[in-house]
């Protein structure tokens, strides 16, 4: 039972994560009429999202290798919402948010797979992706032994503008919680949680009631739904070791492709806080070193840039690895889910979007589910939680303590 010297908060619904999908959810359900409030116990955007290059894909990197991707499938009409809502003109507004690029780009070294280069030529992919010539190349692939360039119709943006941009209207909504393991959730007659009893700062609890309580704190999830009783849910994870080289880089958003169904190399670029350029690079590389240590993952990522980008001098760059746990729905076989993924015990959905680009179509589906089920909009008190603090953003993770060397 809950404390009765707590105070008690109520709103529509409860959301737990500042990520990208509790902060798309909350603009989504607050522009539907809905009272609702995002609680994170760390700082927004800390945990997968600020580790995402910010590439809105389109699906066809997914497709590479496979004659049928479901996930590639789904990713499809990503990019047009995106532009929707970068442009202003979608139901949630990101005009603020700045393009770090228009085009995410893909090379083929001399020497890349038949089979990748034909599925290029293919007319199904012709529609996001269009071959360049030499002279339209981004620059930093100048000099290399390049063999094709295509650019793929797959903005990029900037993450951290993102999140500050989906938050700012909502600040009113977000609140830091503490000791989120000490989160205690009643249940109702109906197997429902009746409330959820959210430790204070000052060791004074609040009580929470909600219609809907959501999860959507990556792998944060599986504590809260490990004190949710009768959830049944589970999450599976799959780790990278991101790299971040910092010096005289030039801009790069790219993918490389040599066989497979994995880039060899994605590559972003971004500035620090100290000025400095940064490429930010996954695909293979970070998910073979999420096995290594830093030592050998370095000593890889040297030699991999060396092999791709033979023309880049490395003296003077500056490297770093960045460890991401990223979380999502179990599947059997660990196999990589084919979208957003929802699951509901009662009045609690769980939630994870599996890619960024995602996010819209999940803040979607939760809201069409909750109106599904005759929720509708009823107010909300938060007065108890007036005094609570905003969490606050997160940096990137170039921007973090890494060990450069």
């Amino acid at each position: 039972m809950a404390s009765p010297l707590a105070a008690s908060a109520r709103v529509d619904v409860a959301i737990f994560g500042g990520g990208i999908a509790g902060l798309w959810l909350l603009a989504e359900l607050r522009r539907a009429g809905f009272s609702a409030l995002l609680l994170e116990c760390e700082s927004l955007g800390a945990g997968q999202t600020l580790a995402a290059q910010g590439i809105i894909h389109s699906g066809v990197k997914y497709a590479i290798g496979r004659k049928t991707d479901p996930l590639a499938g789904r990713l499809t009409e990503m990019p047009e919402i995106w532009r929707r809502a970068l442009t202003g003109t979608g139901a949630i507004d990101l005009s603020a948010v700045p393009l770090r690029a228009r085009h995410c780009h893909l090379w083929l070294p001399p020497g890349a797979a038949n089979a990748v280069i034909g599925l290029f030529a293919s007319h199904a992919l012709r529609a996001k992706a269009h071959r360049l010539a030499p002279a339209d190349w981004p620059a930093a692939l100048a000099g290399n032994p390049v063999g094709t360039v295509y650019a793929l119709e797959e903005p990029v943006v900037d993450v951290p503008a993102l999140i500050r941009a989906l938050a700012a209207p909502h600040a009113d909504a977000i609140r830091k919680i503490f000791n989120p393991a000490e989160i205690a959730f009643e249940t109702d007659a109906d197997g429902g949680i009746a409330s959820a009893l959210l430790p204070g700062q000052d060791g004074r609890p609040i009580t929470l009631r909600a219609a809907r309580f959501v999860f959507a704190a990556g792998r944060g999830n599986e504590a809260l739904l490990a004190a949710r009783p009768g959830f049944d849910a589970e999450t599976q994870r799959r780790p990278l070791r991101m790299l971040a080289v910092k010096g005289d880089l030039a801009p790069l958003y790219a993918h490389c492709f040599t066989r497979g169904d994995t880039p060899r190399l994605t590559i972003t670029s971004h500035r620090g806080a100290d000025g400095a350029a940064v490429w930010y690079v996954g695909g293979a590389l970070a998910e073979s070193g999420a096995a290594q240590d830093e030592t050998d993952f370095i000593a890889a990522a040297r030699e991999a840039l060396a092999t791709y980008l033979p023309a880049l001098q490395q003296d003077g760059l500056r490297l770093a690895g960045f460890l991401v746990d990223r979380a999502e729905a179990a599947r059997p076989g660990g196999r990589r889910p084919e979208g957003p993924t929802i699951a509901r015990a009662g009045n609690a959905i769980a939630a994870w979007p599996t890619k960024l680009a995602f996010a819209p179509l999940l803040a979607e589906t939760i809201r069409d589910k909750i109106v599904a089920a005759g929720v509708a909009p009823n107010g909300g008190n938060l007065g108890p939680l007036a005094a609570w603090p905003h969490p606050g953003f997160a940096a990137p993770p170039w921007d973090r303590s890494l060990s450069w060397c």
